[in-house]
């Protein structure tokens, strides 16, 4: 948490998330829109499948695959398909599409990750790749640019702890 937050604070806001926001906004409730298109229920669940049966606690590389296929013809197909079915100042449809596109995003990080890391470790267990892998003791550093997520590994910081404070601790 404290080196996320300090990592953070080198970012600024950008304007233009905001512009993006309200033309989204703007798109979904306007009127229109297939009555047999996406529905957001069906599709939130299928995402929630999706991630416990490929991505869960047990994964390999083809299921991986499968679920990141997939997840990105979601974000491509499905999401810009979906049209909220009410209206109104308080359109629920509208936040559950923005709702969707975060759980798409995360989904997608979540999987890129997993994918990366070819080994097991902690509670995920890779079925393909049982052994841990000392050179993989890294952390995963996702980011978006532009449309495209960008991994990255940085090392892992461990904290100096001398025996006087270990003994506090304890």
């Amino acid at each position: 948490g404290r080196n996320a937050a300090r990592d953070h604070t080198a970012l600024s806001w950008n304007p233009a998330w905001a512009e993006t926001a309200i033309g989204d906004i703007t798109r979904l409730s306007a009127p229109g829109g297939d009555p047999d298109g996406p529905v957001f229920g069906t599709l939130f669940g299928e995402l929630q499948t999706l991630l416990w049966d490929k991505v869960g606690l047990l994964r390999d590389n083809r299921r991986l695959t499968e679920a990141l296929a997939r997840i990105r013809s979601m974000q491509a197909v499905d999401l810009p398909a979906l049209h909220p079915r009410d209206s109104g100042p308080f359109a629920i449809g509208v936040q559950e599409w923005f709702d969707l596109r975060a759980a798409l995003a995360t989904a997608e990080a979540i999987t890129l990750a997993a994918l990366n890391r070819t080994e097991s470790r902690g509670a995920h267990q890779r079925e393909d790749m049982t052994a841990t892998d000392p050179a993989q003791t890294y952390n995963q550093r996702i980011r978006r640019e532009g449309d495209k997520m960008v991994l990255d590994t940085l090392p892992v910081r461990r904290a100096n702890i001398d025996d006087e404070s270990r003994g506090a601790a304890e």
